[in-house]
């Protein structure tokens, strides 16, 4: 708790606040403010009310506890005491230089150098022995240490809390980037008594993993190997910054979702040694010392920086503790070995020497001796003579001579001994060298009477040169001896090279450890203490000191002792090749040969001769064979140099010691002391422990948290050496490898150690975290795209973490915002690059590693469409559709169901990236899953939202404004029509044709080119999401009229270009729009459009008058693009066959965002509102596209029928219902426009596609009976969802008359259309009695849709037919304007309330329209021309409504629930009038005028005036409306718009008659209104609408353009005969209905084959399949509802390259590749024809089968009883397994691809394990021969024999688990439907099981002769179609239901 109270009381975090995950890291919960000011330098406070209670904040700081309320987050804070206690000093360098090798030959160089230095350092150990001294570890403070670390991993923000200045005391050198497997260091904050590591929290740790969730990574051993290389990188990382990993276990390496580790830092008990009480004593200075180091700061005094602090402290250490007193003489052999092998110091030698020989500390006559080993002139030369004693250097030989010789003979008493040398250190000499710390009175009795300061040597270059005796151990430890207590004596003074005392102590001690000095020491030894002392030895050297020749008369207690009396050996030195402890380099010869192998890795052979030189010196040579290359040994190597060092020393021990070296002391320890070593040892260890407790976690769970390594790797190696079942297979041998080369070396008394063996069997060296990555190591088995894969995460995690930096930095929200984007959108390129490169290699291990990242991109609305474009071609074609519809469908739907669409997400509703999914998911899951969101995006729910005005700023969102550049702020009209297509970069369409090198082979009979078409949406070969430029590609472009918005489909091109650019270019071209005609651009749609509109001006002014213009209209949607136009303009294309034989890999340009999003923000900058290509515009096309491909039935069940429920659903909430002010499209037609309608019109456009496509039974079958269901429910209980089906009925209703015959449409009109539709619902909208939910607003919407439909009617019919059926409903509807404006209503209605103006003036003629004439036309007109402004009395004008920014999806509109609504039928609305209320807000005059004028001209004057009884108030309510009109008119002053009008025109006669429409040459008859025949105007109005009311829409329809268009386009598909009675049966039956109802329909005849058919393949959409047959020839087929079930179909494509009967063929997905089978394997490409390899055998092949995606293997069957496995991307057989059991009939493959099963001759059956290849079980099947056998599902298998049974096996045991009963004869053909299995016989019996359980009903069916013909042979089934095709002995097929 100590750490948590630190916390809280320097940080603020409240104590409840935090929770302890161990003593010194807390896990606390802050505020999103309080870390953003913590980001930005300052410690914030937490405000009380941001403050959690006790029980709160103990459930949010469980470790369960995953979310957190919103601004609140975790963080970990590590806190770390501050201590004076010593610890191991940080390394400065790294454990560790080995980098990864990038190739084999780098590999190779470094397992060469680390072997030989490895071998030379043993050998070295072994017979030189180890350094001269144990190194002693460098100790430092605490917190030195910390800052050390913090100067390795630099934190982000570094805050004091207690000093004012916030500058850390870091070097400047900036490491790199944060390692992505390491904890960042967000923020250190320092006190005087803490440091605050504050780090990002995460969740879990490889502990839980493992204890919680095992089958994470027991189900994937991809997943564990890729945890194991994180974790080296992570360790490596660590040793390249000097630190050891041996901390490291599976509770501090935290991991998140996705499987990614960071290990936790810092690991303070790496650091923490056990220093002892003499440690401290050595590390402690003296004040004294202190004091000459003023300048030295308190932690370097404490720090021993450099290996010569090292030996001055051991030095000291040696004097103080005087160990060199426990010696003695016997112990001196051992000592000189010791010193020889440098196991000693010079220094500590010496210093034993001199113990030895009777020398004393601080004895003036005796005091212990050094040599000088330096003159002191410069640092690095100036080195002494050592083979001459400093007394023969300092007076010189000549004197040295005349002494000795003089006293030869001077007299016979021995007064005058001849020698050379009076004393080695006189007490004179010793008070000199310590005068400065030494008293005067002691100086003035020993050196000299008279106190002379100048006298003294003011230098040490002084003294060495005045003294003749040697030097004192003081000048090499103590720097006070340099410091005068004396005033008038000055300090003695250093060498000018040294900074201070301490400075010169270094050096000099360093100076006397040098190789120089060391190799010559003990010259000056036999000068000192050996055998020159005496003798002749003596006399040479000038060496004969007095004590020992003068026979020592006197008893002495000091002077010179002899100890050696033959020459001392010298040290071994590390300037002689065989005694360094580092190996020499060695010249070696590289040849030229040599160097060509890696030029490609280096930039040339400068860059690989460098890399050789860390080894060796290399020398190029131009010669050819590697063995005449010649090793060149390094220079002064002497081979006899060793024996003769050995054999000197062994002189001398045994002549002076009497005593042999211990030589075989030295060989008993084969292990080198190196701490490095030792380091990275353990680090391998503890790697090994932890790579093994991933997999042993159920058997080491009992490990306690403070197991040492050394107990850890006990334990762990004996259970993997007693059990190694439980690790993966690929870690066996390494496991087993490293516990057999780590070994616990226990010899040595302090510790226990790791030791490696390096002189394995396999020459491995130390395994370092670099070697174990590098992947020509194979130690650990990882997979070769590790690298690559690691790399690219890498990336990933850094643009995270720039992200997160980003959201916590200063920068506006804007900037952030604009910034993330980018990052995020910066991940896509990366992973795409990589899976381009490596998709092949990855595997689905591989792809289990890499999706979690995909799925982020998926999930992340910034990414989520161009990860859409990226990887569902290349992910789905590696996962499969398994593993694709598992982790991506759910991301897919998610994206088409999202709300907030953008320009982007037009992409993702074309018809190619359909066919992505389609291809991808397989048929079945599209329709289930994307075919109801597609009818939803045509609705234009989901259009993305376009700015009235196009200012830049309004797009930042949508169009990713910081991409974008010169853009147009505002929107000109004009600025289209001014500008050429170059200046605009629109694209050009060009028409083109492509011959095939091929020939596809078409009948004569209905079989078209459709029928290609069909079958080339089967085989989308190379999707991909991208286009290339045209440059690049020299592809031609073609305008695709059936992918661009709003271009209809009416055309027999149009149906043509159903063709291979459709499905193919999705793969081929590599984008989503990528087809030949360019659909990708932007700006090629939006041409489309503007093409469209500027053709639709053109042609308005000319609609009213010109006859002969061919107008489609359908409804609310009317296409002005004549069929002529397009007929004359064909625009075919084909996909070449070099499209084709394009290979699997997607292409992607680089700059595609920024071109896509800048041709986008042009084109709308310069385009109105009308012309942008939408969502709903692609869609709509897509739909049309699905709607032919899926056929009829699908068509019916999954999107005619979602379209007819959407048209309900477009006018649900009352923002659906308000009034459209303007509208610039002129297929929107109506007297009163809403927002609803704008929704619902490219709804029926699909709905008249479906009509137009399969005839006009659809709308008798389906529309129809819709129509009449949307009415029946709103009979039965009105509520807001049930109110909405009236438009839908009405607005179908309308649209589906141009659709219908004549004589259909007669058969339907009193019935359907008016007794079931049109009375209910007036009857409904007129009844006072009822509330509507919706009020009178939706009450009146739904009175004008009344009107359109009558007047459409109207118009169709005629005036006769009119008149006859629709005078009912015409008289019920304005029986509601007598209800409300009538006499008998005054009581109950104010008129004046209605309507604001004064109703006309009383009289005769009140009843009647005033009649006045056009000034400008002279025609006469009924009422006052209204200006569009003026429809409204101020008065009445409802607020306007501001544009809203976004459509609400239909899931957002905010509805009650449908059962509040039944509890509310009887209830009344509140806010809601009553029923009469809502009549009289209605039906009012202006809904009158609406009403009457387009009503009376279908009906004409005289019936209205004749049928309708109430036709005076009509007209008078008509002429109130227009006096209303008048007035605001003359208000207005003449401001009228000219740019909205819609005119609203009489409609024309036929001749003589009038076909309706009053206003034009008005005759007054009587008091009648007669109109006459029209005359030629200009214009033709009788009034002018406001813009609620657009009744030019109504009253512009001719007559001609509602009569049944009968085109030839698509009359072959309409539904007749079998395919009607067919599609009759499947729409009748309930979606629940799963049985497979065989009625012997039958549907089609194929006809092409010869002979018998042998085998037929269905692809997956169900447009076309395959067959084989005798006739040595395989076809493909279309499937279409063509004709009426009797008609025959020819192939589309024949492939002939057999010379045999085929007997089978296959479709492999994965490859798109066909093989087919006549004993020898044909494989081709379906798209293309080619052939891609013919594999002959003489191994006879029997059967084959495809092993399901994302696999691309075949499984053949031959007769030797061999499964050989066909890989169809290379087109070889990759492996085979063998099989004894008998002759293979028949193969079959599970559904998982987890095994094949092989049926037998026998009747054995066998199931092989295709992973492993071991035969999982055999069993005894049958009596007979297997006829066939077929996978159910992964775990069940069905078989049928010559013994007539079918039974059902269980796959793991091979146990029978039902046998079914029921069929007569052998059954040859076995197909599922869902749960049900169909069964086919020779006898051409089909036989159905509903199940596979024992107790399964069966009922056979005997085909009819009219039906099929000759002998079943094979069949297959269309589950989604619920139909059969059979194939025949007499080689024709059919297709049955």
């Amino acid at each position: 708790m100590e750490s948590v109270s630190a916390i809280s009381d320097r940080l603020s975090i409240p104590k409840h606040h935090c929770r302890c995950l161990s003593k010194t890291r807390i896990v606390c919960i802050v505020t999103n403010d309080w870390y953003k000011c913590l980001r930005q330098g300052k410690v914030g406070t937490f405000p009380a009310t941001d403050i959690f209670n006790q029980t709160e904040a103990e459930r949010l700081l469980a470790a369960s506890s995953i979310s957190l309320p919103e601004s609140w987050l975790r963080i970990a804070i590590k806190v770390v005491k501050k201590q004076e206690q010593l610890v191991e000093r940080l390394r400065i360098d790294n454990l560790h230089n080995g980098n990864i090798a990038g190739n084999i030959f780098e590999h190779l160089v470094y397992v060469a150098h680390e072997n030989f230095n490895t071998q030379w350092k043993t050998a070295h150990h072994l017979y030189l022995g180890s350094n001269n001294s144990k190194h002693k570890k460098e100790l430092q403070r605490f917190s030195a240490s910390i800052y050390q670390y913090v100067d390795k991993f630099k934190p982000d923000i570094y805050i004091n809390l207690d000093s004012t200045g916030t500058i850390l005391p870091l070097s400047s050198k900036r490491q790199s980037t944060p390692h992505p497997n390491l904890v960042p260091l967000a923020v250190l904050i320092e006190t005087t008594s803490h440091f605050f590591f504050v780090q990002p929290y995460f969740s879990y740790t490889l502990h839980n993993v493992v204890f919680f969730s095992p089958s994470i990574l027991s189900s994937s051993t991809a997943n564990s190997l890729f945890i194991v290389y994180q974790l080296l990188h992570a360790m490596h990382c660590l040793h390249q910054r000097g630190i050891s990993a041996k901390g490291i276990k599976l509770s501090n390496i935290l991991i998140d979702q996705n499987l990614w580790i960071s290990l936790t830092t810092p690991q303070i008990k790496t650091w923490m040694i056990k220093a002892r009480e003499e440690s401290n004593e050595l590390l402690v200075v003296s004040n004294n010392c202190d004091a000459l180091e003023g300048e030295r700061s308190p932690e370097r005094r404490f720090r021993a920086s450099s290996e010569r602090e090292e030996l001055v402290s051991q030095a000291r250490e040696v004097l103080k503790s005087c160990t060199y007193k426990q010696y003695t003489i016997k112990d001196l052999p051992s000592i000189v070995d010791r010193w020889v092998c440098k196991k000693l110091t010079n220094f500590e030698y010496l210093m034993i020497l001199n113990h030895l020989a009777g020398r004393v500390m601080n004895d003036p006559n005796n005091h212990p001796v050094l040599p000088w080993v330096k003159d002191f002139t410069t640092p690095e030369f100036g080195h002494r003579d050592l083979t001459m004693s400093k007394y023969r250097i300092n007076k010189g030989d000549y004197q040295l001579d005349f002494t000795y010789n003089s006293m030869i003979g001077m007299d016979d008493n021995g007064d005058h001994i001849p020698h050379h040398v009076s004393d080695v250190l006189s007490d004179i000499t010793y008070y000199v060298y310590k005068a400065r710390r030494t008293e005067k009175s002691i100086l003035c009795t020993h050196v000299r009477t008279n106190w002379v300061p100048h006298e003294y040597p003011s230098s040490m270059q002084r003294m060495q040169e005045w003294t003749p005796d040697e030097c004192i151990p003081e000048f090499y430890t103590d720097p006070t001896i340099f410091v005068s207590i004396h005033e008038d004596l000055p300090d003695l003074e250093i060498p000018q090279w040294c900074s201070s005392a301490y400075d010169f102590i270094l050096k000099h001690m360093a100076a006397l450890e040098s190789d120089i000095v060391s190799e010559m020491l003990h010259h000056w030894i036999d000068l000192t203490f050996g055998y020159k002392l005496t003798g002749a030895a003596a006399v040479k050297s000038k060496n004969v000191y007095l004590q020992l020749v003068d026979n020592h008369k006197c008893i002495s207690n000091h002077g010179v002792v002899q100890l050696f009396t033959e020459p001392h050996p010298h040290k071994l030195s590390t300037s002689q090749i065989y005694s360094s402890l580092h190996p020499p380099k060695i010249h070696r010869e590289v040849l030229q040969a040599q160097m060509m192998m890696f030029s490609s890795s280096s930039s040339g052979p400068e860059t690989v001769v460098h890399e050789l030189s860390s080894m060796e010196v290399v020398d190029l040579v131009d010669k050819t064979r590697p063995e005449s290359a010649v090793i060149h040994l390094p220079k002064n190597y002497d081979i006899l140099q060793p024996l003769e060092d050995y054999e000197s020393q062994f002189n001398f021990s045994n002549k002076s010691l009497l005593h042999l070296p211990a030589t075989e002391d030295q060989k008993s320890k084969g292990y080198v002391d190196d701490e490095v070593r030792d380091i990275l040892t353990e680090d391998l260890a503890v790697f090994i422990c932890n790579m093994c407790e991933i997999f042993l976690s159920p058997k080491v769970r009992a490990l306690g948290p403070n197991l040492s390594n050394i107990e850890r790797y006990k334990l762990i190696r004996s259970i993997c050496t007693s059990d190694c079942d439980e690790l993966p297979r690929p870690l066996r041998k390494a496991t087993g490898f490293l516990f057999k080369n780590l070994i616990i070396d226990e010899s040595s008394e302090d510790r226990t150690v790791f030791r490696y063996l390096s002189d394995n069997e396999e020459g491995i060296p130390l395994p370092s975290p670099s070697y174990l990555l590098q992947p020509y190591s194979h130690i650990l088995p990882f997979p070769e795209y590790f690298d690559k894969l690691y790399t690219c995460l890498t990336e990933i995690k850094q643009k995270d973490a720039e992200i997160e930096k980003l959201r916590w930095s200063k920068m506006t929200p804007a900037e952030k915002n604009s910034m993330t984007k980018c990052l995020q959108r910066e991940k896509i390129p990366l992973l795409e690059q990589f899976l381009t490169k490596y998709h092949c290699k990855l595997g689905q291990e591989g792809l289990d590693i890499l999706s979690p990242y995909i799925e982020e991109l998926f999930e992340n609305e910034i990414t989520t469409v161009q990860a859409a474009w990226c990887f569902l071609n290349t992910m789905s074609r590696e996962l499969g559709r398994v593993e694709t519809a598992k982790r991506l469908l759910p991301h897919l739907i998610k994206l088409f169901s999202g709300e907030n669409s953008t320009a982007k997400h037009v992409k993702l509703y074309h018809r190619q990236f359909l066919m992505q999914l389609i291809v991808r998911l397989g048929l079945k899951t599209f329709i289930l899953n994307f075919s109801t969101l597609l009818v939803e995006a045509v609705s234009g729910f989901k259009d993305f939202y376009v700015p009235s005005k196009f200012y830049n700023e309004e797009l930042l969102e949508e169009m990713d404004q910081e991409e974008l550049t010169n853009t147009s702020p505002n929107w000109d009209p004009n600025m289209a029509m001014n500008r050429s297509p170059n200046e605009l970069n629109i694209e050009q369409p060009n028409e083109f044709s492509f011959q095939t090198s091929y020939s596809w082979e078409t009948g004569k009979d209905e079989s078209t080119q459709a029928d290609v078409d069909e079958i080339e949406d089967d085989f989308p070969d190379n999707m991909s999401l991208e286009d290339e430029e045209e440059e690049n590609r020299n592809i031609p472009r073609s305008v695709d009229s059936t992918s661009v918005g709003k271009v209809s489909l009416g055309s027999e091109d149009s149906e043509n270009q159903q063709s291979v650019d459709e499905e193919n270019s999705v793969e081929e071209d590599g984008g989503v729009f990528g087809s030949v005609a360019s659909i990708h651009s932007i700006s090629h749609l939006l041409e489309q459009s503007r093409d469209k509109l500027s053709s639709i001006d053109e042609t308005n002014t000319d609609l009213l008058n010109d006859d002969n213009q061919n107008v489609e209209y359908r409804g609310l949607v009317s296409d002005t693009e004549s069929h002529d136009e397009e007929d004359e303009n064909p625009k075919q294309f084909y996909l070449s066959a070099e499209e084709g034989d394009d290979t699997l890999t997607p292409k992607r340009k680089e700059s595609m965002v920024r071109s896509e999003t800048e041709d986008l923000m042009m084109n709308i900058s310069i385009s109105s509102p009308t012309d942008i290509l939408n969502i709903r515009d692609v869609a709509t096309e897509s739909v049309k596209w699905l709607c032919h491909k899926l056929g009829p039935v699908l068509t019916a069940k999954h999107l005619s029928r979602n379209l007819i429920r959407m048209i309900s659903l477009c006018y649900m909430g009352e923002e659906q219902l308000r009034p459209l002010e303007k509208t610039d499209s002129y297929s929107l037609k109506s007297s009163k426009l809403i927002v609803g309608d704008t929704h619902s019109h490219k709804i029926l456009e699909c709905l008249g596609f479906v009509a137009e496509l399969y005839g006009e039974q659809v709308i008798l079958l389906q529309y129809l009976p819709c129509i009449v269901d949307l009415v029946s429910v709103c009979q039965k209980r009105l509520t807001h969802r049930s109110e909405t089906g009236l438009f839908g009925a009405l607005l179908l209703l309308r649209y589906v008359i141009p659709f219908l015959s004549n004589k259909t449409l007669m058969d339907v009109i009193s019935d359907v259309f008016v007794k079931d539709t049109l009375i209910p619902i007036i009857k409904l909208v007129t009844s006072p009695s009822i509330s509507f939910p919706g009020g009178s607003l939706i009450r009146s919407v739904i009175s004008h849709k009344i009107i359109d439909v009558l007047y459409v009617i109207g118009l169709r019919l005629g005036f006769e037919m009119t008149r006859t059926h629709l005078n009912q409903p015409m008289q019920l509807f304005f029986d509601a304007f007598n209800f409300v404006h009538g006499k008998n209503s005054a009581n109950n209605f104010n008129l004046e309330s209605t309507s604001p103006s004064v109703i006309g003036s009383q009289g005769s003629e009140e009843g009647y329209l005033t009649i006045k004439m056009d000034s400008t036309t002279r025609e006469y007109k009924i009422g006052t021309p209204v200006s569009v402004s003026s429809i409204h009395m101020a008065a009445q004008r409802p607020p306007k409504h501001e544009q809203s920014s976004k459509y609400h999806s239909l899931s957002s509109i905010n509805l009650p629930d449908e059962r509040e609504e039944l509890n509310s039928e009887n209830k009344n609305y509140d806010n809601k009038e009553g029923g009469q209320q809502e009549l009289a807000n209605v039906f009012t005059p202006e809904l009158a005028l609406a009403a009457y004028v387009p009503i009376c001209g279908v009906f004409g004057g005289i019936h209205m005036e004749s049928n309708l009884y109430c036709d005076d108030l009509m007209r008078q309510l008509c002429s109130q409306q227009d006096q209303m009109a008048d007035q605001h008119l003359q208000q207005s002053d003449d401001t009228v718009i000219d740019d909205g009008k819609d005119t609203l025109t009489s409609v024309e006669e036929c001749g003589n008659e009038v076909l309706g429409g009053i206003g034009r040459n008005v005759a007054m008859i009587g008091n009648r209104i007669q109109l006459t025949e029209s005359v030629e105007t200009t214009s033709s109005t009788i009034t002018e609408l406001g813009r609620n009311y657009r009744h030019s829409g109504i009253l512009s329809i001719y007559p001609d353009d509602l009569m049944f268009d009968n085109s030839e386009t698509y009359k072959g598909r309409h539904l007749r005969g079998n395919w009607l009675a067919y599609w009759e049966h499947e729409l009748g039956l309930h979606e629940r209905d799963t049985s497979f109802n065989f009625k012997q329909i039958k549907l089609q005849t194929f006809v092409g084959h010869t002979n018998s058919i042998r085998s037929l393949y269905v692809m997956d959409s169900e447009n076309s399949f395959i067959s084989a047959s005798k006739d040595k020839t395989v076809k493909l087929w279309s499937l279409a509802s063509v004709g009426d079930g009797n008609g025959k179909c020819s192939c589309v494509y024949n492939y002939q390259q057999h010379k045999k009967s085929v007997f089978s063929v296959a479709y492999v997905e994965t490859a798109r590749l066909v093989a087919s089978c006549d004993s020898s394997v044909h494989i081709w490409d379906p798209f293309t024809g080619v052939s891609v390899r013919h594999l002959e055998s003489s191994k006879y092949v029997v059967a084959l089968a495809p092993v399901p995606s994302p696999s691309t293997l075949l499984v053949t069957a031959n007769t030797e009883a061999t499964l050989r496995f066909l890989d169809l991307r290379t087109s070889k057989y990759a492996h085979e397994f063998r099989c004894s059991s008998g002759l293979m009939r028949c193969v079959a493959v599970s559904p998982d691809g987890k095994w094949v099963a092989v049926g037998f001759s026998t009747g054995m059956i066998t199931v092989i394990d295709l992973i492993s290849g071991i035969i999982m079980v055999t069993w005894k099947a049958h009596d007979g021969e297997i006829l066939q056998i077929k996978a159910f599902n992964k775990n069940r298998l069905v078989s049928s024999s010559f013994d007539q049974t079918v039974k059902i096996w269980n796959v793991e045991d091979g146990k029978e688990i039902c046998n079914l009963k029921g069929p007569t004869e052998p059954v040859h053909c076995i197909c599922f439907y869902r749960n049900q299995i169909l069964t086919a016989t020779t006898a051409n019996r089909i036989g159905l099981h509903s199940s596979v359980e024992e107790n399964s009903s069966f009922s056979s069916t005997k085909l009819r002769s009219d039906a099929f013909k000759g002998v079943l042979t094979c069949m297959s089934v269309l589950p989604l179609n619920r139909a059969l095709l059979i194939g025949a002995d007499n080689g024709s097929i059919r297709l049955i239901c």
